[in-house]
């Protein structure tokens, strides 16, 4: 594969420190990041078939996770999705599956193994190239 198959994803987390080290050790992994802090960051960000995975946060400034994951499943119902949030009971976890989410990573979390989540989830929705 070229580097132009770098798998995109679009993080929304409203936790500055969070955000930027996500973003820098997602960047080191050889993904592309679109980082947005707010629901309407989000949605301005989004296109269909711009992202390979989203990775978000529950609780946003602006409103919540759910919604806008719902948004994106309507309009793209194959891109996979997780859930990054210290709101991690079981309801929400309930709703985040049904949803569809991929993977539930409840705050605090280990980096490293954020990351081999991210990655399983890309690998399986994802054609190798």
């Amino acid at each position: 594969g070229s580097g132009s198959m770098k798998p995109r994803i679009l993080l929304v987390e409203d936790d500055e420190g969070l955000g930027e080290t996500l973003k820098e050790r997602l960047e080191q992994d050889k993904y592309r990041v679109e980082w947005a802090k707010t629901i309407s960051e989000a949605e301005n960000l989004y296109r269909p078939n711009a992202f390979d995975l989203v990775v978000l946060d529950l609780r946003l400034p602006d409103g919540n996770g759910f919604d806008l994951a719902e948004m994106i499943v309507k309009k793209e119902k194959d891109l996979p999705f997780l859930f990054l949030t210290a709101q991690a009971g079981a309801q929400e976890r309930l709703r985040g599956f049904e949803l569809g989410a991929a993977e539930f990573i409840p705050k605090p979390f280990h980096l490293k193994e954020f990351l081999i989540r991210l990655e399983r989830v890309i690998s399986l929705t994802r054609p190798h190239y």
